[in-house]
């Protein structure tokens, strides 16, 4: 194949059926992105979304305002392209639906609506980023192999759990891997391009490309070592000669790092921050996250037997190995483009303790394609309806287990059931206690319970509970409408569990426990029995004196077959079906 172009319907009657399949498949892939997202979002009655992160980047987009020329969030944990892109939509989209403005100088009440609407326009501009990604899987794949591994390979993406999942929520992994993909597509044009003039130009577009994944996201520089192979094959005289290729490398630095610089431009401007929070997240990724991955299989085996099967389901991930090792066996320019980037990235990832699933976005792209790619060889082999059915298995495995977990995503969710039934039991002397400390995890039994740990916001402050005035005694009751609430300290630094004393004294009629507070632990002690934790002594003077009242725990199901029927899902896969328990004392009704 010599590129894109040649993969055209030849007749000219016929060439209005591209677009049409290609608008079709992008709007396919949007209406997944979007059913559901508006879960979570804040409102009156909870001031902050179901999501940890989203939390901490409403708060990172409420210190830019790029229309005034400030780029600077005095945040750096990610890069700052996406932060500035949501920010930019919000500020055209707020004159024109009515909103106001974020931050606000008046109460909070007032304009939590406004913050809603603001994670709501940066969810889309995920979901449009995740889109678009479909369609550059498809030309990659068009340009790479042809143009029916180019359909499968956006087909495949299209539905990947993963990918949609994800093109939900206002982070950074599916924008950066928009542009690490955008990356890929300037490479492959790079090498198909035949004039030396055109070779240079892709080449610096996708080194600007990668500077803005970089500038997404730090680690998606390896997308950068990709435009090594046409590089390498107009150096070699194959197209144009060695004087081109001379003068593209110390462009693609300059321009890559300029890319970078326009989008992150606090690496420049507020340079100590810039490279203390780079250091932070460095570290983190190096000690751990507290108990979350402790006892947990190596990154490596983790990766390979949790994250990929949860990413693409198994047949899907079955096809990737294999498409992985038959273009390690082939080695040719396209798969070298595509490993160059593939393999690096993924080494990176495999001396981090922290093993979020979320981590391996980037590089779902590349593997749905290399899957494409070996069942559009297998289509061209005497077996070819064999190959199609592993095909259709693999895309209808893959779309069952998005469509089951939207299914979940759009149902009511466990914190909201387990509020709702709290309103509904009890009476307004009874005591509701909190396993401990609130956070994203806990029921909304007051709007301020799911305020951010350790970080100062500037809106919504910390739980009601919790008075932030020096010398103010913090009662241990408060109530909270229907009944009273007994919770640990959030404010100003986690108490952790509820401990056993204020348990015996206040005697709560009810106790909320979730699986984010109980598994870590419990997995641990599983490996180490020796392991001491207050929320496992919790759940022992529960065994005793309590019981288990009601327990939301919703997982996605299909047809009779339920994911996660047993098991818990991976700690960044379940944070819009957590499990819920609510203990009552075993002396009430």
């Amino acid at each position: 194949m010599t590129g894109e172009t040649e993969n055209l319907p030849k007749h000219p009657r016929r060439r209005w059926l591209y677009p049409v399949c290609v608008l079709l498949l992008l709007m396919a892939a949007l209406l997944l992105r979007t059913w559901g997202i508006g879960w979570g979002l804040p409102h009156a009655g909870r001031y902050y979304p179901y999501h940890p992160d989203e939390a901490v980047l409403l708060f990172v987009l409420g210190q830019v305002n790029p229309l005034w020329l400030d780029f600077t969030p005095t945040f750096y944990n990610y890069g700052t392209l996406y932060i500035l892109l949501s920010r930019l939509a919000y500020d055209f989209t707020a004159p024109v639906a009515g909103w106001g403005a974020v931050p606000q100088a008046g109460p909070f009440t007032q304009w939590v609506a406004d913050l809603g609407h603001l994670l709501w326009v940066s969810r889309w501009v995920t979901a449009l980023l995740g889109a678009g990604t479909v369609g550059l899987v498809l030309s990659l794949g068009r340009t790479l192999y042809s143009a029916r591994a180019g359909w499968l390979a956006a087909g495949f993406l299209a539905v990947a759990p993963l990918a949609v999942m994800l093109g939900h929520y206002m982070t950074v992994d599916v924008p950066a891997t928009f542009f690490t993909t955008l990356t890929l597509v300037a490479a492959a044009q790079a090498l198909r391009a035949q004039e030396a003039r055109r070779v240079v130009g892709w080449l610096l577009a996708g080194a600007a490309a990668a500077g803005l994944a970089v500038g997404t996201k730090y680690n998606a520089f390896p997308a950068a070592f990709a435009l090594a192979v046409p590089l390498w094959q107009l150096f070699r005289g194959e197209v144009g000669g060695r004087r081109p290729a001379l003068v593209a490398l110390p462009a693609c630095m300059v321009v890559c790092v300029g890319a970078f610089l326009v989008a992150t431009p606090g690496a420049v401007l507020e340079t100590p921050r810039f490279l203390a929070d780079l250091a932070y997240e460095m570290g983190r990724n190096r000690e751990g996250q507290g108990l979350i991955f402790q006892e947990t299989p190596p990154t490596l085996l983790y990766h390979l037997g949790i994250s990929f099967p949860v990413a693409l389901e198994w047949p899907l991930y079955l096809l990737a190995l294999g498409g992985l090792a038959w273009a390690m066996y082939r080695r040719g320019k396209a798969d070298l483009l595509l490993l160059l980037f593939l393999l690096p990235f993924f080494l990176l990832l495999l001396p981090a303790e922290r093993k979020f699933l979320r981590y391996i976005t980037p590089m779902v792209p590349v593997l749905v394609l290399l899957a494409a790619r070996m069942v559009d060889e297998g289509l061209s082999t005497p077996r070819a309806r064999l190959w199609t059915g592993l095909g259709v298995l693999a895309g209808v495995a893959a779309c069952a287990s998005t469509v089951a977990h939207l299914g979940v995503l759009t149902a009511p969710d466990a914190r909201d059931q387990a509020a709702a039934h709290l309103r509904s039991v009890s009476r307004p002397d009874d005591v509701v206690a909190l396993g401990s400390d609130a956070w994203y995890y806990t029921p909304p039994v007051h709007p301020t319970a799911g305020s951010v740990k350790l970080w100062a916001l500037p809106y919504g402050g910390p739980p009601a509970w919790d008075p932030v005035e020096e010398g103010v005694a913090r009662p241990d009751l408060f109530a909270a409408g229907p009944y009273q609430v007994l919770a640990p300290r959030s404010h100003p630094s986690p108490a952790g569990a509820l401990p056993g004393a204020k348990l015996r004294e206040h005697r709560p009629a009810r106790v909320v426990l979730t699986d984010y507070e109980y598994e870590d632990p419990v997995r641990v002690r599983n490996a180490d029995p020796s392991f001491q934790s207050g929320v496992l002594d919790l759940m022992e003077a529960l065994e005793a004196d309590y019981r288990i009242e009601r327990e939301f725990r919703p997982r996605p199901a299909l047809l009779g077959f339920t994911w996660w029927r047993r098991g818990i899902p991976p700690h960044d896969w379940r944070y819009y079906m957590p499990t819920v328990r609510v203990y009552v004392r075993k002396d009430l009704p």
